[in-house]
């Protein structure tokens, strides 16, 4: 009875074993596989990701890259319409209040006929009113014009906008009249000879 009893329980111990062994070696095996995988998935992926950096760059920075590109090709987004432009009251100023009316010259420029007039005879010989280009400039005393209108005048009334209604030019236009004429006028030379103390005389 000992000895049958023994060798069941030795082969019931040899069973477990086996099976302990079995489950091990396949537990092993699936772990061993998964680790196998997954490393070469990290492997694949790595080499991927490189080979996309050195081939060619990510799908998001291509797509940004398309959108900037295309954005630069056309000056605007959206489709514009050319602004009608009214009368000019330029050149009413110009002729009109400056020989009839010259209390509405001033009122519109800050300055009367007589000292217009010789500020223009200073300043237009300037380099800066010589023009090599095809598209000729205005003539000097409409700058001048402009650019005093601008001066004499703050907030909305200073804009842009509201300068080339009055004066019936382009934005663009009184831009580059206001830095041509700030640069005349900022010369040295006629600094020193415009920007004084007033004399005994002039102050009487």
């Amino acid at each position: 009875m000992s000895s049958s009893g023994s060798t069941s329980e030795s082969t019931d111990s040899d069973s477990q074993s086996r099976a302990s062994e079995s489950t091990s070696s396949s537990s092993s095996g699936a772990s061993g596989w998964a680790s196998g995988f997954l490393g070469q998935m990290s492997d694949d992926s790595g080499s991927d990701a490189a080979s996309d950096l050195e081939t060619r760059p990510p799908i998001l920075r291509r797509w940004i890259q398309r959108e900037i590109d295309t954005m630069y090709d056309n000056r605007y987004e959206a489709p514009r319409t050319a602004l009608p432009r009214g009368p000019s009251y330029l050149h009413y100023v110009l002729t009109t209040f400056k020989s009839g009316r010259p209390d509405h010259f001033r009122q519109a420029l800050r300055i009367g006929p007589e000292t217009f007039d010789a500020l223009l005879i200073t300043i237009q010989q300037d380099s800066v009113f010589a023009n090599n280009s095809n598209n000729a400039q205005l003539p000097v005393d409409q700058q001048l014009a402009v650019a005093l209108y601008r001066f004499g005048h703050d907030g909305n009334g200073a804009s842009l906008q509201s300068v080339a209604n009055w004066a019936g030019l382009g934005k663009g236009t009184i831009h580059l009249i206001t830095r041509r004429v700030l640069t005349a006028i900022l010369r040295p030379d006629f600094v020193r000879s415009a920007v004084r103390l007033p004399t005994e005389e002039e102050k009487e």
